[in-house]
Formats: C-alpha cells, structure tokens, sequence
C-alpha cells in the first residue's frame, strides 16, 4: 500500500512539472490587479486625506471663526467698544472673546480670560449681557458697570453700579447670586465664595490708569497682581 501512495504522488508531480513547461512565459500586466491582493483607489485615498485635514483644521480653529478675540499683554491695557455700543477696559495679559455673528441681536455674550471693567448699554427690547469665565462663573446683567477678574486663582467681581446676577456651580446645582452696588464677590479656586463691601471700591479699577492701591494688604496678594500684569518671576 505504501508503494501505491508514493507512485500517486509522484504521477501528480510529474504532471504538475507537465503544465510549468507548456504554460506560455508573460510578464504580468501592471494594469491589473495581482491576484490575492486589494487594489487600491489611490484617488479616494487622496480625498478622504484631504477630507480629515479639512475637518481637523476647523476643530482647531473654530474659536477663530466663530469669536472675534481682543488680547493685551503685560504691562498693557486697552478701550473697547463692542457693536452693541457697551465700553470695556481690558486690563493686562487678558483676553476678550466677543461672537463674530449674532451679536446683539439674539444674545449678548462674551468670554473673558484675565481682567476688564465693562460699561453695558442698555437696550429697548431689555437684551441681557453675559460675561462667561472659565471658572464656570456667568455674570448676567441688563445695564451696568462692574469689574470681572477670572485667572487661575479664582474669579472676582465688583459691582460699580446697577444691578447683577451671578451664576455659579454650588453643591448639586447651580446657585444664584444677585449683587448690589458696591459688592465685591469672590470665588477661590479651592470653591470657596467671599462676599462683601470694600470701603473704597475704586481701588480696584485703579489698574485702567495703571496704579494699583495697597493698603495694609497682605504680600501673598501683593505678589499675584505683579505676576498677572507685569509677568515678573518674584522671588
């Protein structure tokens, strides 16, 4: 039996080696596809590459689309006025991100980074303005002067005049905080809210003519102010 199987094996050798030397010697056409592998469409390939680069290219810069942005930088500050007619001082090493589209006419709501002192128009049809940091912290007026600071440390607001609303994250919810004329609230980065009435309120807007007011303040408070608007490393 053994022979049997070695003899089958070999006839089917002897034929496969039959069929190598009659099949006619051609070289592949590069046109076509290779037998046992995907053709590839580099054409759509080309496309989809652009497609995801456009895509990416708008994430990134979406904010620059869709946000008129107005920067200062240390030792700097600077006078705005947005299309709806409001004034607003902002201080050094901030930034104010106002929408390109809409403004004014739906909604009134800007984002800031660092420090500015705003100046609110009213309008006839009562349209609330927002100011959004990135704390989480909303204040939401109709007509007023007030001062945002929102850095790292924590967010502060101080009432000139008019009337506020503050909107932050307390506990499950979020809590509401309306403010009167002379108040400065605070909120640290730790969470912690601080609210109270300074006795001379105008120390701090001093900053818009480049001064700042000490008065038996401590230097741990002392130092972040020179950090924030001037840049300095202290030592």
């Amino acid at each position: 039996g053994v022979v049997l199987v070695f003899q089958a094996v070999g006839d089917g050798l002897e034929r496969f080696r039959q069929r190598l030397n009659d099949a006619p010697a051609t070289e592949p056409d590069p046109g076509s596809p290779l037998p046992g592998r995907a053709r590839i469409n580099w054409r759509w390939l080309a496309v989809a590459a652009v497609v995801v680069l456009v895509a990416t290219a708008g994430y990134l810069g979406r904010n620059r689309w869709t946000y008129q942005t107005y920067a200062t930088g240390y030792a700097q500050t600077r006078t705005l006025t947005l299309p709806d007619g409001s004034r607003v001082v902002l201080n050094a090493h901030s930034v104010l991100r106002v929408p390109r589209f809409g403004f004014g006419t739906s909604a009134r709501a800007v984002r800031l980074t660092g420090e500015a002192e705003f100046d609110v128009r009213h309008t006839t049809d009562h349209r609330r303005f927002t100011v959004e940091t990135e704390q989480g912290v909303q204040v939401e007026v109709l007509g007023t002067e007030f001062v945002v600071y929102a850095r790292p440390r924590g967010t502060k607001v101080v009432l000139s005049r008019g009337k506020v609303n503050v909107h932050y994250a307390g506990g499950q919810t979020g809590q509401t905080l309306t403010m009167r004329p002379g108040d400065l609230v605070q909120f640290t980065a730790a969470g912690r809210l601080l609210r109270h009435q300074p006795t001379q309120p105008e120390q701090h807007t001093a900053w818009k003519h480049h001064r700042f007011v000490f008065d038996d303040t401590p230097l741990r408070e002392v130092l972040p102010l020179l950090i924030d608007n001037y840049g300095l490393t202290v030592r």
